[in-house]
């Protein structure tokens, strides 16, 4: 049954080939099987069914945590989007340093309103308020903290 077999790293590293009359003791060496690209959360939400946009009950008792969800709130939860970005003062081709470089404008936009923060201290002029649209589908006007 040459065409029966599979391939499969175990916890020691190495490939072992298993055909159907292999040992089963060589299972104890897997310690778990998952998806490598699949996020925790991602994972969670996909086996317990979990979904955004809906209400569920929180439970915790002795530190294990209980979602149920509330069948008797029909009207979807409406979700809250938050964006930002932060820009620093930074060496070329380098990446920000805590220690010298500097915020100069954080950028937030929640639910389609944006607002920038901008540091005089780096920023010498003001900055007025402006529309920031990259889609058409997207558009959002920024209110300005010089």
């Amino acid at each position: 049954a040459a065409g029966n077999s599979s391939s499969f790293g175990g916890r020691h590293g190495g490939q072992q080939q298993l055909g159907m009359g292999a040992n089963s003791a060589v299972f104890n060496d897997i310690e778990s099987v998952r998806e490598y690209d699949v996020p925790y959360h991602e994972r969670f939400a996909i086996d317990t069914g979990t979904r955004c946009g809906l209400w569920y009950q929180v439970s915790t008792t002795s530190g294990a945590s209980t979602l149920t969800k509330r069948e008797d709130l029909i009207r979807w939860a409406t979700p809250t989007v938050c964006a930002f970005d932060i820009e620093t003062t930074k060496l070329p081709l380098r990446f920000p340093n805590a220690e010298y470089d500097q915020v100069f404008m954080i950028s937030y936009m929640i639910n389609g309103k944006g607002f920038l923060i901008v540091n005089r201290e780096v920023v010498s002029s003001d900055i007025d308020d402006f529309e920031y649209c990259p889609k058409k589908d997207f558009g959002g006007a920024f209110a300005i903290f010089n």
